[in-house]
Order: C-alpha cells, then structure tokens, then sequence
C-alpha cells in the first residue's frame, strides 16, 4: 500500500508530497480558541489559491466578484 497525497480542491491525488503546496490557515474562532488548519494543493490549484490569497492581502477584495 503507498501514500497518496490529495489535492483540497481537486482531489486529484499525487505520489510525492513535493508535488504539493502546502497552506497554513489560522482562524480565531473566539471562545473555542484558535484553529489551525493545513491545506494542500496540486500546482495546478495552486495558482487559485495564491490569486485569491493575494486579492484579500493587497486589500483589492471588497467582497464581491470582480466584474
């Protein structure tokens, strides 16, 4: 039996784990504490969640689709 490593977002599954990104979340979730949660992607999905991380950074996101 061999390790597969999953994609979050796509669920296509890997041999190596260096085929993925790794991102770490942190939430506050007020009385219970803080969470923390690792998620992985494919490169491929990869590209999503940096754009995304990205428009929330630079303050670009107003919570709405851009048109």
């Amino acid at each position: 039996m061999t390790i597969k490593y999953e994609c979050d977002r796509c669920h296509e599954q890997f041999d190596k784990k260096k085929e993925m990104v790794e991102v770490t979340v942190e939430s506050d979730m007020g009385t219970f504490g803080q969470m923390i949660t690792t998620l992985h992607y494919c490169r491929k999905c990869s590209i999503y969640i940096n754009n995304a991380i990205g428009i929330v950074n630079d303050g670009s996101y107003d919570g709405r689709l851009k048109e």
